[in-house]
């Protein structure tokens, strides 16, 4: 623990632009102490840590645990949610405009593209809806597992209903799901 409280003040205190003397002039103490508790040699006091939270703008529990939050996400989540709504949206209603482009009477043919622009849609849409809602006032490593995880099954769903509109291999297409929950498992243990 005091090796992970003594790289988060390491972080702060280098993201804040302070020596350990500017540290240690703000709160009172030596630069000796400040040196101690990043070597890990000590723990500042719970008046200390309380302080250290004021000066840094977050959360004692943040500095204990080893893991800031990022107060930007939910700003940066609601952004790409709102994109990839938009992008759903557009691309449900002008999916069906190659019918009037190409002629009402050769539709036949672009039936599939129509059906699989639709389905990449609505997969968008879901995705927009309702991934990320978890992870308002997560940790920034969470957000993005998170976000790796859904890329990768986005990926899934939209081969997933390629190979059933186009081949109707809709029962053998579920096994692209297992191998995305795999390349996550994979990707999880790579980056723990």
């Amino acid at each position: 623990m005091k090796d992970t409280v003594a790289n988060v003040l390491i972080q702060l205190r280098k993201q804040h632009g302070f020596t350990q003397s500017d540290l240690a002039d703000k709160l009172g103490v030596s630069f000796q102490a400040v040196s101690k508790w990043e070597r890990g040699e000590n723990l500042p006091d719970a008046y200390t840590l309380v302080a250290l939270a004021d000066i840094y703008k977050v959360t004692v529990d943040e500095i204990l645990h080893g893991e800031i939050k990022d107060k930007d996400l939910q700003g940066r989540i609601k952004k790409r949610k709102t994109i990839l709504f938009i992008t759903g949206i557009t691309m449900l209603i002008l999916s069906p405009i190659s019918i009037f482009l190409y002629g009402v009477n050769a539709y036949e043919q672009y039936v599939p593209m129509i059906l699989i622009i639709a389905a990449i849609a609505v997969v968008l849409i879901l995705y927009a809806t309702i991934s990320t809602d978890m992870l308002v006032g997560g940790s920034m490593k969470d957000y993005k597992r998170k976000k790796s995880d859904e890329i990768i099954y986005t990926f899934c769903a939209a081969i997933f209903l390629l190979l059933g509109f186009v081949w109707g291999l809709w029962h053998p297409g579920w096994l692209i799901f297992v191998f995305g929950y795999a390349v996550t498992l994979i990707f999880h243990r790579q980056t723990a």
